[in-house]
């Protein structure tokens, strides 16, 4: 993408994923129908989103990626909130399974089932779950540099005898 026409396409589809996003906060694609058809405008919206990517300069490797990370959150419920849940490297795991060619994925491995996708598709899966652990530890990132730093204490009270020994130490000095 080049510097300055790159800025109208890049804020239009920051403007349609926070609309993508309002809606999926506000529950409409849980609503279905009986929002008013507020599902069919989100529908719509991620489609317009598809387009505007594919309309940028970018390879369709990018373009596919974002096209299917963008439609686990919408049509698999993998919200924000959900990932955020998985704390201990399950979408990097899965990640990792989609891009182990098939037979070097475990046995027991849930991602046997990727078998139903071309080699293609199984990289775009898995590439679209490691951006979506990339955004969960930024998310974690931000909420740790928002939140006040922790007040430290001592979990274990000192015994009686220490404490006034420490006491009288402090009172000589």
């Amino acid at each position: 993408m080049s510097g300055a026409s790159s800025t109208l396409p890049d804020a239009m589809i920051d403007l349609v994923d926070r609309l993508i996003d309002a809606a999926d906060r506000r529950g409409w694609r849980r609503r279905g129908k009986s929002a008013g058809g507020l599902r069919d405008a989100q529908d719509e919206l991620v489609m317009r989103r598809a387009a505007l990517i594919a309309a940028l300069d970018v390879p369709a490797a990018w373009r596919d990626v974002a096209i299917e990370r963008r439609r686990q959150i919408n049509a698999e419920g993998r919200s924000l909130e959900h990932d955020d849940g998985h704390v201990h490297g399950e979408i990097a795991l899965a990640a990792a399974q989609y891009l182990l060619p098939s037979d070097k994925v475990p046995d027991q491995s849930w991602a046997r089932s990727k078998a139903k996708h071309d080699r293609r598709r199984q990289l775009v899966i898995g590439t679209a779950l490691g951006l979506a652990e990339i955004e969960r530890i930024d998310r974690a990132a931000a909420r740790e540099a928002a939140s006040p730093a922790p007040v430290l204490s001592d979990p274990t009270p000192l015994p009686p005898q220490a404490a006034a020994a420490i006491a009288a130490a402090r009172a000589i000095d």
